[in-house]
């Protein structure tokens, strides 16, 4: 079997990984080079303490961006008691591994927590609440889908006033 030879226009070498030297050898004797293996499938360790007060909050759908790594992705969101998580974090730092790792994991991220409405359509919704309901606080009236706590949350993130009406 040794001598035995195989032609074919593709090969797949399923190595399992290549923790040992050995498992990419075969491909390395082929004339193939090998990638020093990254983290993926990971969450996003993110220290902003009102971020991670709402743990257990989900939203769907977001966006998030990595702008550094020109990363951009969209889906279900989890805010856990580290960080991120859900659907489009995995899979942001799945296809994003390298450009993650590139940047010592440290980058900035945005979050569009209402990627299926254009800021024009947000203003316009605020503005009609505030000639319609007047009296009512503004930290008190979530945009829908957005959970009361975390809009709340992002109400004060953006200096407005628990008071202001």
């Amino acid at each position: 079997m040794a001598d035995e030879k195989i032609t074919c226009d593709r090969l797949l070498l399923a190595t399992v990984g290549c923790r040992a030297a050995a498992a990419g050898q075969l491909a390395v004797s082929l004339g193939h080079t090998l990638e020093a293996p990254v983290p993926s499938l990971f969450t996003f360790h993110i220290a902003t303490p009102w971020l991670r007060s709402l743990a257990g909050i989900s939203v769907e759908p977001v966006e998030v961006s990595g702008p550094a790594a020109k990363l951009r992705e969209r889906g279900a969101l989890l805010v856990t008691h580290w960080g991120l998580s859900g659907p489009v974090i995995l899979r942001l730092s799945a296809w994003g591994a390298r450009a993650l790792h590139g940047f010592n994991y440290q980058f900035p991220l945005q979050v569009n927590w209402l990627p299926h409405l254009h800021a024009k359509a947000i203003a316009a919704e605020l503005k009609s609440r505030r000639e319609t309901q007047p009296a009512r606080l503004v930290v008190n009236t979530p945009v829908a889908p957005l959970p009361a706590r975390l809009w709340e949350q992002l109400v004060l993130a953006a200096g407005i006033a628990r008071d202001t009406r």
